[in-house]
């Protein structure tokens, strides 16, 4: 319960911070360090608009950036909100080993 409340402040506090912040480029890179770009979610995107669209060629290299992105996204980097929920799973799983 405590970790929920403090995350909700946390969220409060940041959006105060960002309706602040007056300059837009400032504003575009705090919101990079929250949740940062992921070249893997990039892959799958391509990938599910390309087996979307109707030409029946296009399906082979979707399938194929698919699979990469199946594969990268265990490298993908953490971000702060991956970086809490991790967290807050071990500390449940500390709490329930009591």
């Amino acid at each position: 319960m405590a970790e929920a409340k403090s995350f909700i402040r946390a969220s409060h506090d940041r959006v105060r911070v960002l309706s602040s912040l007056s300059d837009a480029e400032t504003n575009t890179k705090l919101k990079q360090v929250v949740k940062p770009n992921s070249f893997p979610k990039t892959l799958k995107k391509v990938g599910l608009l390309l087996m979307l669209s109707p030409d029946p060629l296009t399906d082979i290299p979707g399938v194929v950036l698919l699979g990469a992105w199946q594969v990268m996204k265990k490298k993908d980097p953490a971000s702060v909100e991956s970086v809490f929920d991790e967290t807050r799973t071990i500390i449940e799983e500390f709490r329930l080993l009591r």
